[in-house]
């Protein structure tokens, strides 16, 4: 077991938030540390770059959620997000490029209307058909099964979810956040994705 455990953590980013479904997954306890989106002085003192999430564990720095997943699995106990058998390892690793390179490019488009005022409605509209359709192959994959790897929650799932999560997450988080609303109301993903919808769910039950 490492040490105390510090997350540099900015909310709702979908990256920060992997970090925290499987530290929640792994029954791992930890402080938190909000990051200001403003400033990240703080941040680049602790680590030396501007991103988060950053994981403290005692004198050990560590960055990138991929990175910090990984870190996890190999420092601390409980449920495993990669495997230790080579071909669910690359059917996992498959997933994690999965979700930057195809689900990723839409919420990444959703992201850049949020930042630069919410304000095309149109470029979003084109965000959200765009992420229903690049999720046809996990809503096929998902058919008859509950995880994308195995028989219980991997990194593959976190990976993925996270992302397509933003245009699919419980109504509850709607009101917790004006990200959240903002993506509820011009990110929702298509009605034809049942398997996507109820995968989503059951990787973010475990949000901290």
């Amino acid at each position: 077991m490492a040490g105390n455990l510090v997350l540099h953590y900015l909310s709702p980013s979908p990256n920060n938030i992997k970090v925290g479904i499987a530290l929640s997954y792994k029954g791992i306890p930890y402080e938190v540390r909000p990051v200001d989106r403003q400033d990240r002085k703080a941040l680049v003192e602790v680590s030396g770059q501007p991103l988060s999430p950053v994981l403290e564990d005692g004198g050990r720095v560590v960055f990138d959620s991929a990175a910090i997943l990984r870190y996890l699995d190999a420092n601390f106990e409980g449920p495993r997000l990669f495997a230790s058998e080579r071909e669910p390892l690359k059917e996992i690793e498959n997933w994690e490029r999965h979700h930057w390179t195809v689900v990723g490019p839409f919420l990444r488009r959703a992201f850049g209307v949020f930042f630069s005022g919410g304000e095309d409605l149109a470029e979003a509209r084109a965000a959200a058909e765009g992420m229903t359709k690049a999720s046809a192959d996990l809503e096929k994959h998902l058919e008859g099964r509950e995880w994308l790897v195995g028989d219980s929650m991997t990194a593959a799932d976190i990976f993925n979810a996270c992302f397509v999560g933003f245009s699919c997450f419980p109504e509850a988080l709607a009101s917790s956040n004006p990200v959240w609303a903002w993506f509820d109301e011009h990110f929702r993903l298509g009605e034809e994705r049942p398997n996507c919808r109820e995968w989503v769910s059951r990787v973010f039950a475990h949000l901290p």
